[in-house]
């Protein structure tokens, strides 16, 4: 045996050793550059918790901070272990790590049909959510997917900081996506860093002799080409030093040529620019500035004005919830309260006692209505806390609901902080809960409230918030002065507010109207006539309330609800209505918030009927001084709101007058015993009655304006059906009187009806006057009807409704 076959022989048997030794530094070298990828990606995952709900608090990690843990080690440990044993490709190898990561999501998070439907819920659901479900599936993915990423940059031997960038990724939507829920916790900026400058030191000390541990095989004598010898020389060269970090088998380990060693450095810097920056979003500071917001803005933050974050992903999507209200609910005040109208009957259930309910906030008000513009989202079992500043306390209460049909919003004990049912929308700004119209409503639920705990003696150094800006509406003279005159004596802002509350509740001599046809409507002009008359309901005195309060420049709202009568004491339950229904004011504080004021005169009542003329309800007086003038303008109740339109609920009056029949007079002279004087009477009613009804249509088709004619149109159709015998009533609103001709006449009667009352109500609540359609279609209508109602009627019959005088009787 020669001497070359005897170094040959020997060859390999020397290179044992040194290839086992050579493969435990790789496959060790590999494992330390895997923990710095899994451990920035366990910290984004963790960035995630104020989505759910905030952090642990009875130990040191809970459920969901182990299945984000679990996400991020998974990939890492599937991606490293195949790659070790070298067994199969890179895209193989990332196949099997992503198998292991969807089928570790579906079995912890078990989001059943719904799967993919976990970033839409995350981008359109009310913070925080459950732990569960498709909404956790897809967080488990986005870490999971971030840790995949990073894994196979660092086998793949890229630049030091580049595996960094897909968890620094995940943990920026984790911030976007929970900017409104909360600042993540402070110590995962340094954690982060510290992982990352890990990260940073071990591609710079660790050898990397491939990731399989196979150690190169010394070349053949004159095997090669001079190029790869070259290279050889150049890695043997002294002062050269072999490439940091693990590489695949294979790869070349001999120097780079200039460009790219270039690149390589541009691409450290880049990733390392990257890292500072997106680092810094770990910090509360930053995915928090403030940014200029109304009173109903989300509050996020302690103490201050209403701030709202730059960052929220979920800003860039619209409302989700289509509410099943189409009205604004105070329309409904007068009809609840006085029964006309069915509403819910709930039982509630309490360990502590309960007094009000409430269930909308109407922050909104045009000089006609006040309505609520709030966009809802779907919402979880648990909802948005109150601002940080606000003190409150918790009360629980259990809901049991008879005819549930009729629940629009959600009664609740303060603002509800968790409800037993989750899928109803939620205005985060106030907390309101509504019903969706795609489900029904519940029929029994529980929550958990948050009560304002108000500390008076703080609250006498308190400010009101002044108002943004001022009313677009004209108050009337008679208002602004009662305004004026009470807030006169007081000496502090806090004062003022009382000042007008006490005008209500002391000592303006005025009471509530329990009749059993109070007043509706809850305008200017009602408010006008509450300071005239010195009687109204809670929807006048709220609003009254509310609107001399802002007169001195502050900001109030009106919140719909429900008083809760003394209940069983034995069992805690407690039956509330709709005669329950109730309204009340609350006034925006620099440091309290949002607090409470009630100026129903509940202790003075009136039970005397009010005046046989029906009091115009819902007008509004013209832009100049309606002190001691007729109102002309002509409005409606019930418009305004998420998702209002023109299907309202209106008390309609003809004008701001008391009313043309009124005006009239329609006094009955005393019948003369005598025949010439029976005769007169004869004959006035003969050939008087018809010609006062022809002049009187002519003059309402004749008014100025496209919305007068159709107003008059629809009094003149109201008219014809009172001559007609049916039982229709001035305070009909559009819906019952169209009801009550479908019950009594037949189908061909009731459809011009039904569209009249649609063209009015469409043209009083149309938003600019372009849109107000034209008179022509209402008068058409009128004359339909007429002609329907006397096809449909015997001749003695169409004799006698021509010749009634029951529509020019005052209503």
């Amino acid at each position: 045996m020669t001497t070359a076959h005897a170094t040959a022989e020997t060859a390999p048997a020397a290179a044992g050793p040194r290839a086992t030794a050579a493969a435990g530094r790789a496959q060790r070298g590999t494992v330390l550059a895997l923990l710095p990828v899994g451990t920035q990606s366990a910290l984004a995952g963790l960035a995630f918790t104020p989505v759910f709900g905030g952090y642990h608090r009875a130990g040191p990690v809970g459920r969901f901070e182990l299945l984000v843990i679990g996400a991020a080690v998974i990939p890492v440990v599937l991606s490293g272990a195949v790659a070790v044993r070298n067994r199969l490709g890179n895209g193989q190898r990332t196949a099997v790590a992503a198998a292991g990561l969807i089928a570790y999501a579906l079995l912890a998070a078990a989001p059943g049909r719904a799967v993919l439907d976990g970033p839409r819920r995350l981008l359109t659901t009310t913070l925080p959510v459950r732990a569960s479900g498709p909404e956790l599936a897809a967080v488990l993915l986005i870490v999971g997917a971030a840790a995949l990423a990073g894994t196979e940059l660092v086998l793949g031997g890229r630049t030091a900081l580049l595996p960094a960038l897909p968890p620094l990724a995940c943990a920026a939507t984790a911030l976007a996506l929970g900017a409104s829920a909360g600042p993540p916790a402070w110590w995962l900026g340094p954690a982060f860093a510290l992982a990352a400058l890990a990260e940073l030191a071990l591609s710079r000390h660790v050898p990397g002799t491939g990731v399989a541990g196979a150690p190169r095989q010394p070349a053949a004598p004159g095997s090669g080409t001079k190029r790869a010898g070259a290279r050889r020389a150049g890695a043997n060269r002294p002062g050269r030093r072999a490439s940091a970090g693990p590489r695949l088998a294979g790869t070349d380990h001999g120097e780079q040529p200039r460009p790219a060693r270039i690149r390589r450095a541009f691409v450290t810097v880049a990733a390392a620019a990257a890292a500072a920056a997106l680092g810094l979003l770990f910090t509360p500071v930053v995915p928090f500035l403030p940014e200029a917001a109304g009173p109903n803005s989300p509050v996020v933050g302690t103490g201050g004005p209403a701030v709202r974050p730059r960052f929220d992903a979920q800003s860039f999507f619209t409302q989700t919830v289509s509410p099943r209200a189409t009205v604004s609910p105070l329309v409904e005040f007068p009809a609840l309260a006085a029964g006309r109208e069915a509403g819910p009957t709930l039982i509630v259930r309490s360990e502590q006692p309960v007094e009000l309910l409430r269930a909308v906030t109407l922050p909104d008000f045009d000089g006609v209505h006040w309505t609520t513009s709030a966009a809802y989202r779907r919402a979880d079992q648990r909802l948005p806390p109150p601002p940080d500043r606000v003190s409150y306390r918790e009360q629980e209460i259990s809901v049991h609901v008879e005819n549930a049909d009729a629940l629009a919003w959600l009664p609740t004990v303060g603002r509800p902080l968790a409800l037993s049912v989750g899928g109803l929308g939620v205005d985060e700004s106030t907390g309101d809960v509504v019903v969706p119209s795609d489900r029904p409503a519940p029929e029994s639920y529980t929550a958990l409230g948050a009560v304002q705990a108000v500390d008076q003696t703080r609250l006498i150094v308190d400010a009101p918030t002044p108002a943004p800006r001022r009313p677009t509406y004209t108050l009337p003279a008679a208002v602004r002065a009662a305004a004026t005159q009470a807030a006169a004596t007081a000496r502090t802002p806090l004062g003022r507010v009382e000042a007008i509350r006490d005008l209500f509740l002391r000592g303006g001599g005025f009471r509530y109207d329990t009749s059993a046809q109070p007043p509706g409507g809850h305008g200017v002009y009602q408010i006008g006539q509450l300071i005239a008359r010195h009687r109204g309901t809670a929807e006048q005195f709220a609003s009254a309330f509310a609107v001399m309060v802002r007169e001195l420049g502050y900001q109030a709202r009106i919140v719909l609800g429900y008083r809760v009568p003394a209940g069983d004491r034995r069992t805690g339950d407690y039956r509330v209505t709709g005669r329950d229904v109730h309204a009340w004011a609350e006034v925006l504080f620099d440091e309290a918030g949002w607090v409470a004021f009630d100026p129903s005169p509940r202790d003075q009542q009136s039970t005397d009927e009010i005046d046989a003329v029906e009091r115009p309800a819902g007008q509004v007086p013209p832009a100049a001084d309606p002190a001691g003038d007729q109102q002309a303008a002509v409005v409606a109740n019930g418009s305004g709101g998420a998702g209002a339109t023109g299907a309202s609920r209106p008390e309609i009056s003809e004008d701001g007058s008391p009313g043309p029949a009124a005006a009239r007079g329609g006094g009955v002279s005393p019948v003369v015993v005598s025949a010439a004087a029976l005769a007169a009477v004869g004959a006035l009613a003969i050939g008087v009655v018809p010609v006062v009804k022809g002049v009187r249509g002519r003059r309402r088709r004749s008014r100025p304006g496209t919305t007068a004619q159709i107003v008059g149109a629809y009094w003149e159709m109201v008219d014809q059906l009172r001559d007609a015998g049916l039982p229709v009533r001035p305070t009909h609103t559009g819906g019952e009187l169209a009801a009550v001709v479908e019950r009594h006449r037949s189908p061909r009667v009731a459809a011009p009806v039904a569209e009249l009352v649609a063209v009015h109500e469409y043209a009083v609540f149309a938003p600019t006057p372009g849109a107000v359609p034209s008179s022509d279609r209402a008068w058409a209508l009128v004359a339909a009807l007429r002609r329907e109602l006397q096809t449909g009627l015997p001749w003695r019959r169409r004799l006698a409704a021509r010749l009634s005088p029951a529509s020019l009787r005052p209503r």
